[in-house]
């Protein structure tokens, strides 16, 4: 084989191993990609040795792979970059506000509909802020809906999971997960958290909250929210029940 053919298969490798041994699914899907891409290339060259004709079809995928990654590494680096920007945070909680979340949640969604990854879509809905508005003033209001955010923020991953306000008292929670059952264990580490909050407080704070799963419960985003905003509004009407 020639030296062409060795480093192609030693790239191949190299960012299998790197895939392997990354925690972030995002990077290790990316990363086994490129490895498939050099292992189609490796192939298509040493085909081309043997005058096989499949030797060209073979170059192409792994330089249409090729181009996948970068197109997918540079949605995920602009849509990274722009969470800085200050017109995509809400000036009351500080996470996403409803810019970010239509410019780019659901496009961070899509990003891990093209690479195959699970993840969780949450709609969470506090349940007694007019309660607290009526009783406490606007102000204690203000500060339910900030606590809210500050603990599912405190108890989601920062690199991972992305939270914007959408409403009033309304939060969209976008998780990547390995799989569906992970969405129960972030919801009882928010429910615990909330509760613990609450024994400081003069008044309690509690939530509804709806979730589905991609690819489970649905092919795309738009469609994964609307299952949550039902499944949250039907825990609401229990819990009133």
């Amino acid at each position: 084989m020639t030296y062409e053919i060795y480093l192609t298969l030693g790239l191949a490798v190299l960012f299998f191993s790197v895939g392997l041994g990354v925690g972030n699914e995002v990077f290790r899907r990316l990363s086994i990609m490129y490895s498939v891409a050099f292992l189609l290339l490796s192939a298509g060259k040493y085909l081309n040795m043997q005058a096989v004709f499949a030797d060209k079809l073979l170059e192409f995928l792994g330089y249409a792979i090729w181009v996948l990654i970068f197109y997918l590494n540079y949605r995920f680096v602009v849509s990274e970059k722009a969470e800085q920007d200050e017109k995509y945070k809400d000036p009351l909680t500080g996470v996403g506000n409803r810019l970010y979340f239509e410019k780019l949640l659901k496009d961070r969604a899509g990003n891990f509909e093209r690479l195959n990854i699970p993840y969780v879509v949450f709609f969470i809905d506090m349940d007694n802020l007019k309660v607290i508005n009526d009783t406490y003033g606007h102000e204690a209001g203000d500060e339910a809906i900030k606590d809210l955010a500050r603990v599912i923020k405190q108890n989601t991953r920062r690199d991972k999971d992305k939270l914007a306000r959408v409403g009033g008292d309304e939060f969209v929670l976008l998780a990547p997960v390995r799989a569906c059952s992970d969405a129960l264990v972030l919801i009882s580490r928010i429910e615990n958290a909330l509760e613990e909050l609450n024994k400081q407080r003069d008044f309690n704070i509690s939530f509804s909250l709806g979730f589905a799963c991609y690819p489970d419960d649905g092919k795309h985003f738009d469609e994964l929210l609307k299952l949550a905003d039902k499944r949250m509004y039907q825990i609401k009407f229990a819990k009133k029940g």
